[in-house]
């Protein structure tokens, strides 16, 4: 079963990162350069010039969207939002933010950086506690990466009456519009 489930997440590497700076485009594209590069199903409401929102599948999770984000035309942060099934526990929410950044890591390494916030250190915690910390809203797990023109910040927290997870993607150094990037 472990083989099976190694395997099905090297097929998911691609998804998560390749060559690009996010997804499919480097910072500073268009949307249209993005329109055009992305072979996966377009989900952007129609009208939205801000970002484009684009369906992925990853091993396990219910729902995985990228979400690049536009400042004045130009690719500015990208996003990855997952979702479990609708009906699943709050544990299934930390079992797939460590399945996330288990498939990140083996390909940039391990983070440079792991935080569990917590509203203050008399109510931190045990990791066996997560999910119920979670679902208090007292803890938010957050690990950060970097490459050479990008950070990457995985993020789970409680928002509103739910979890949210997130992978944020955003250029290191912005560039000035003037040359095309950011």
């Amino acid at each position: 079963m472990m083989r099976l489930l190694c395997s099905l997440l090297l097929l998911a590497l691609p998804a998560l990162a390749v060559a690009e700076d996010f997804g499919q485009a480097m910072w500073g594209a268009s949307p249209d350069d993005v329109r055009q590069a992305e072979t996966r199903t377009n989900r952007t409401p129609f009208g939205e010039t801000d970002y484009l929102i684009y369906e992925a599948s990853l091993p396990d999770i219910h729902v995985t969207r990228l979400v690049y984000q536009f400042t004045a035309g130009q690719l500015s942060q990208g996003r990855f939002l997952f979702k479990p099934a609708p009906d699943a526990p709050v544990q299934s929410w930390i079992d797939q933010f460590e399945q996330v950044r288990h498939l990140i890591s083996r390909q940039y390494g391990e983070p440079g950086s792991e935080e569990v916030l917590t509203p203050n250190a008399d109510t931190a915690p045990v990791q066996m506690d997560w999910a119920t910390a979670l679902s208090e809203d007292r803890l938010i797990l957050k690990t950060r990466w970097q490459t050479d023109r990008t950070e990457l910040i995985q993020q789970l927290a409680w928002a509103g009456n739910r979890p949210y997870h997130q992978v944020i993607y955003r250029p290191l150094t912005p560039v000035s519009p003037a040359d095309g990037l950011f």
